[in-house]
């Protein structure tokens, strides 16, 4: 298996082992590992954690080029496959992420139709007789690559806003100068979260009479036009009901509502025919202030390379093994992966988010490389031939045409 978007290399390519089926692709370039206190010939579950002295040299080794230099195998890892997950040549910033089994993608039968039933089961009246039944007739795994970039900015604006004023301490301009917004203290509660802080900006506060109510605290009431009554709405105003005794007459009653009166009192103003201004909840002044917002902000560009016809969207949604992961004020573009698709999309979003950002403080940016275990699943059903999809270190299903999604009157449409 190659990498998603790389050849696969023939006998005359660089990197080319005879000795492995399937011409599997494998990128002469070295790869240094760091574990703890590695033991030679131990379990690979006892050398988790393990750090050799130096780089091993394994010229005879199934899967790896002759004269390469590199660390000890990683637990779980099958030098005969490749998963994509070898990580390029030295990079200036480059990041060695902690360590996800790729071996995700390797699932057997009865571990992708248990997790076919489990997600059948999480649906809603679909029935589960399809995948107990159905024969899988071959699993094809895979891997998609997700590199992402994101950019993270600070961007300050300043805008009038008030708050009821009822008394106490005024920081006005005769307080002192107002400081420089970027002057001003505000950091994010974490880096790459897009959240919005506000600050009051000192010594502009400035107290003015509402120009809502024009001080006075208080409204009209339209609901009643200040009368602080309203038609009684039991009797329409009339005072009195009618109603059938019991010979059967209809008679004329005094309605128990408003007692006669034909009006009840405003439930709006409870009849005083004023309803308290809104703007200055009634104190008639207003504290007007200069309001900073700090907008920090994180922008995210991805792009995938996937030959699996799994949807882009999900592949996004997952989590796989970081291969690659560079943080700092401005990264540098990925050069050097195997994948020259991967490398040229690097370089372009990392200059879309230059040009776009510009005008924005940037505070850091971070880029990583993951690659995503897919594994197509081909079943057969009566006449039917399809596939679904197990995807991501979840293992999340994707099955748009399992054949029994029907709801066969288990459930009543009201």
């Amino acid at each position: 298996m190659a990498l998603p978007g790389q050849p696969m290399d023939g006998p005359s390519q660089p990197g080319y082992d005879p000795r492995l089926s399937g011409g599997v692709y494998q990128p002469s370039y070295q790869v240094v590992t760091t574990y703890g206190t590695y033991q030679p010939g131990a379990n690979p579950g006892q050398n988790q954690g393990a750090n050799p002295p130096g780089p091993t040299h394994m010229p005879n080794q199934p899967g790896y080029p002759p004269g390469a230099t590199y660390g000890p195998p990683q637990p779980g890892y099958n030098p005969a496959v490749n998963y994509g997950t070898g990580l390029p040549p030295s990079q200036q910033g480059m990041v060695r992420a902690p360590e996800i089994s790729t071996s995700a993608a390797n699932i057997t039968e009865e571990e992708a139709r248990q997790l076919l039933l489990d997600y059948v089961n999480q649906q809603s009246c679909w029935g589960s007789k399809a995948a107990k039944q159905m024969t899988i007739e071959g699993i094809n795994p895979s891997s998609a690559l997700h590199y992402q970039l994101e950019t993270f900015t600070e961007s300050r604006y300043t805008s009038r806003d008030y708050k009821p004023y009822s008394g106490g301490p005024v920081d006005g301009p005769g307080n002192g100068t107002p400081p420089d917004i970027w002057d001003m203290p505000c950091t994010p509660r974490g880096l790459f979260i897009s959240e919005n802080r506000y600050i009051e900006v000192p010594h502009t506060d400035n107290i003015q009479p509402c120009d809502s109510c024009q001080g006075q605290g208080y409204h009209r009431c339209n609901n009643c036009q200040a009368s602080g009554k309203v038609t009684c709405s039991s009797c329409s105003g009339k005072g009195h009901t009618w109603e059938t005794g019991q010979d059967g007459q209809r008679e004329q009653k005094k309605c128990t509502w408003c007692h006669g009166s034909g009006q009840q009192v405003c439930s709006r103003c409870n009849g005083s025919g004023r309803t308290e201004c809104t703007k200055c909840r009634g104190h008639c002044q207003l504290r007007y202030y200069l309001l900073l917002t700090v907008s920090f902000v994180n922008h995210a560009t991805s792009h995938i390379v996937d030959r699996s016809g799994l949807s882009k969207d999900l592949i996004r949604s997952v989590s796989g093994a970081i291969v690659f992961q560079q943080q700092d004020k401005q990264v540098t573009p990925m050069t050097k992966y195997p994948v020259a698709e991967i490398n040229e999309h690097s370089a372009r979003i990392v200059d879309e988010h230059r040009r776009s950002y510009s005008s924005l403080t940037q505070l850091q940016q971070r880029h990583k490389l993951s690659v995503i275990p897919i594994s197509q699943c081909w079943y057969k059903r009566k006449k039917t031939n399809t596939c679904f999809w197990v995807y991501g270190t979840e293992h999340l299903v994707h099955t748009p045409d399992y054949p029994q999604q029907t709801c066969y009157g288990c459930c009543s449409i009201l």
